[in-house]
């Protein structure tokens, strides 16, 4: 019997067939934000019917980024999609007839971290269109009274940037993409994807600078991060942390400045822990 795992994210959407532990077919696609919510469900059941194909499933995990409910497959809240009480885990039942589970995106990454690492104590962010987490203590997700982790709009600046959420001066708009876009047009007079100033930063000095103020803001919430919660690791996921020492570099220099606490390695969370963490809801 096969297990299907799906992982929205803000920017792409990946959906997996699992037959035991292991995945057999993965796609990935455009999540497609800008063309509106009955758009982003009708992908995400087009994307479990590719995977599923003719094989029969015993049930569907999905990762949502978000306030989610677990208990009744609801994302209570997620600002940049503008879902608000959106009963999504109900849709792909109704679709499929199986058994579906939900969970935070994050989360369903810290789940699948948390199978590839004898560590018991840490920290994972997902850094890419926006700043998600998990936290695990002693081998057990911890999520509060529902939603702990939401460390991408913890406040960086008192009056700084307006945030999706409405606030101001989340971490967020610090680290994740629009923070790149924001000092590329600031340095090089346009718009340029966190990809395009990566490339740019092997020989350009502007670019590189640009990993350096971004790096420095993350190293100041990861220096939160370690005095509260003292991980021996702060997983990282997402397409940003890609470019590695250019911005962990800078990150971790800023956090070494700041923390009291020993110091948390840095590490990028195994590939597709997203995936494996949402599959793993299934035998919750």
């Amino acid at each position: 019997m096969f297990k299907i795992a799906l992982v929205v994210g803000g920017t792409n959407t990946k959906c997996a067939l699992f037959k035991g532990n292991r995945i057999v077919k993965k796609l990935e696609r455009s999540t497609g934000a800008r063309k509106g919510t009955k758009f982003m469900i009708s992908n995400i059941l087009d994307m479990i019917s590719e995977v599923k194909g003719s094989s029969k499933i015993s049930g569907i995990g999905l990762g949502s980024p978000g306030r989610v409910n677990s208990k009744t497959g609801v994302v209570v809240k997620y600002s940049k999609f503008k879902w608000k009480n959106l009963p999504l885990a109900r849709i792909v039942q109704k679709k499929f007839k199986t058994k579906v589970i939900m969970e935070n995106d994050a989360n369903c990454a810290g789940l699948g971290a948390l199978k590839n690492t004898k560590t018991k104590n840490f920290v994972l962010l997902t850094l890419g269109t926006g700043l998600g987490g998990a936290v695990v203590i002693e081998g057990e997700l911890y999520k509060g009274m529902g939603s702990a982790g939401h460390f991408g709009h913890s406040t960086i600046e008192k009056n700084g940037f307006r945030c999706t959420c409405g606030n101001r001066g989340c971490l967020e708009e610090y680290v994740a993409a629009r923070a790149f876009e924001r000092l590329a047009r600031k340095y090089f007079g346009k718009k340029l994807s966190p990809k395009e100033i990566e490339r740019l930063a092997v020989r350009n000095k502007k670019a590189k600078k640009i990993y350096n103020e971004i790096g420095r803001y993350l190293g100041i919430g990861l220096a939160n991060i370690a005095n509260a919660f003292n991980p021996e690791i702060i997983y990282f996921t997402g397409k940003i942390i890609r470019s590695g020492s250019l911005l962990l570099g800078p990150a971790r220099d800023e956090m070494r400045k700041r923390i009291v606490v020993k110091p948390p390695k840095l590490k990028r969370a195994p590939e597709d822990s997203g995936l494996y963490g949402a599959v793993s809801l299934l035998n919750l």
